[in-house]
């Protein structure tokens, strides 16, 4: 388990929805890829991550992180 799942434990899908917007809106381009967070992790494998860790079925997310990209 994460950071995420160390901070919020399993979530509702709507707490998770809303991370990953969070997640979105707060990616960073560079060299035409985006990132997120201080060590400039891909957005598409941190979201991945953070669904494992606050989801409960985590397959039920793979549709939501693709409209993203």
């Amino acid at each position: 388990m994460g950071f995420a799942f160390d901070m919020y434990g399993k979530r509702s899908p709507e707490f998770i929805g809303g991370f990953l917007a969070a997640m979105d809106m707060l990616a960073v381009w560079k060299d035409g890829q985006r990132y997120v967070g201080v060590l400039e992790q891909p957005l598409k494998k941190a979201m991945q991550e953070v669904v494992n860790d606050l989801a409960e079925v985590p397959e039920n997310f793979e549709d939501i992180i693709e409209k993203y990209f």
